[in-house]
């Protein structure tokens, strides 16, 4: 027969178990012999009771960033493959895959041409963005040393006019115009009173326009070097004629001040 002190000393026992068991986290009524899992506290499966809702499993989360990695790997992959063989075929289409791989590869990336865009079209503050904050004020990159659109002699038969922005040069015969600058090609086609034209758009946003050629040799998204041709000059009346723009801050300005066209 159980003795009225042993009876006693089993309930004390069994409530320290208890409040023990509450105090890791498990609830008593459910979860008996289960090793201390909090999120398994309220006797339904992956449900985390309310005294211990900052507890979550050890490995939460990892499926998802094993998940993307595993995509991750598998894109690279097949990129790497696409590129193989591309480079290994000597297909007409591979070929120019070739080329324009290449082109793009040695092409020098304009982050100040990408901030100006961000700010013109994102509205953002680029200076939140460590590529086109340019860090420390000592390492930004020096004025812009413009040459001239033609090579040889240079004549200016029209100057600049607020009515008339493009300049006219006259070359002493037909030639290739050549970039003043390195830039972006933004555009190269037909443009309305202008006939054949190439605008680039060079560092801090500034813009040179070639305009009236007979020839453009270059096309849009194209990264121009300085000196490198852009099309060929057009002749009027038997003159070799280039119309000659330069726009800064949205606005056409004289570059009689920037360019040097009589040395």
């Amino acid at each position: 027969m159980i003795k009225m002190s042993e009876f006693k000393e089993s309930i004390r026992k069994r409530r320290e178990q208890r409040i023990q068991q509450i105090q890791q986290g498990r609830h008593h009524r459910f979860i008996e012999d289960k090793p201390d899992r909090g999120w398994e506290s309220t006797g339904k499966r992956n449900e985390i009771a309310p005294w211990n809702q900052g507890v979550r499993p050890p490995n939460h989360g990892r499926s998802k960033v094993y998940k993307r990695f595993f995509i991750q790997v598998v894109l690279s992959s097949m990129l790497f493959l696409l590129t193989y063989m591309i480079f290994t075929t000597s297909t007409t289409a591979s070929m120019q895959a070739q080329m324009a791989i290449e082109k793009t590869m040695e092409r020098p990336f304009d982050f100040t041409g990408v901030a100006r865009w961000y700010h013109e079209n994102l509205e953002g503050n680029s200076a939140l963005i460590p590529a086109f904050s340019g860090g420390d004020q000592k390492e930004q990159p020096q004025g812009l040393a413009w040459g001239k659109p033609l090579n040889g002699e240079i004549e200016v038969v029209r100057p600049f006019a607020s009515d008339e922005p493009m300049l006219v040069l006259r070359a002493q015969s037909i030639e290739s115009v050549i970039a003043v600058e390195r830039g972006w090609v933004i555009f190269a086609g037909e443009k309305e009173g202008l006939g054949k034209t190439v605008i680039l758009r060079h560092l801090d946003g500034q813009e040179t326009w070639y305009a009236h050629l007979e020839e453009i040799v270059v096309e849009e998204r194209d990264w121009i070097q300085k000196e490198e041709k852009v099309g060929v000059i057009g002749e009027k009346e038997g003159d070799s004629l280039l119309y000659f723009g330069y726009r800064k801050e949205d606005q056409f300005q004289n570059p009689s001040g920037v360019i040097p066209f009589e040395q």
